[in-house]
C-alpha cells in the first residue's frame, strides 16, 4: 500500500492513493462503526489486540493497511465474520452472503466451484 503525505506545513496527513487502495479504504471507512456499535474504546480495542490505541485508529482512518490476522481478530471483537467489516453494519447481511459463499466455494471440488460461479453469472445476467 503507497501512503502520500499532504503539504500541509502544519501537520502533515497520511492519505490512502484513491484509486489502489479503493477496497482496503472502503473497509477502513467501516471499521469505527463496527467499534462503536460493539461498544467498545480504541483502547479496549488496542488492549486486546495488543496495540496501541493510535495504531486502531490509523486502521479506521485508512492511514495503515489492516494485517489479515488482525482483521480476523476484529471480526472476534466486533462479534461478526470478517468479511461483514467491508460494510457498514446496517448492511451486515451483504458481508454474512459474502463470507457463505466464500465458505461453500473452499469446500467444493475446484471443477465444480468452477461451474457454480458461472452459474451464478448466468443468473446475474437474467436478474
Amino acid at each position: 500500500m503507497e501512503v502520500y503525505k499532504s503539504h500541509d506545513n502544519v501537520r502533515p496527513q497520511a492519505y490512502l492513493h484513491p484509486a489502489k487502495d479503493m477496497q482496503y479504504a472502503a473497509m477502513a471507512n467501516f471499521l469505527r462503526e463496527w467499534r462503536k456499535l460493539s461498544d467498545k474504546t480504541l483502547v479496549e480495542v488496542a488492549t486486546v489486540l495488543g496495540t496501541t490505541h493510535t495504531t486502531i485508529l490509523r486502521y479506521e482512518r485508512g492511514q495503515m493497511k489492516v494485517p489479515a490476522e488482525v482483521i480476523n481478530a476484529l471480526a472476534e471483537i466486533y462479534s461478526c465474520v470478517p468479511a461483514e467489516l467491508q460494510f457498514a453494519p446496517e448492511d451486515r447481511a451483504s458481508g454474512r452472503r459474502i463470507h457463505e459463499a466464500i465458505t461453500l466455494l473452499n469446500d467444493l471440488d475446484p471443477e465444480i466451484a468452477k461451474r457454480w460461479i458461472e452459474i451464478g453469472k448466468l443468473l446475474k445476467e437474467k436478474a
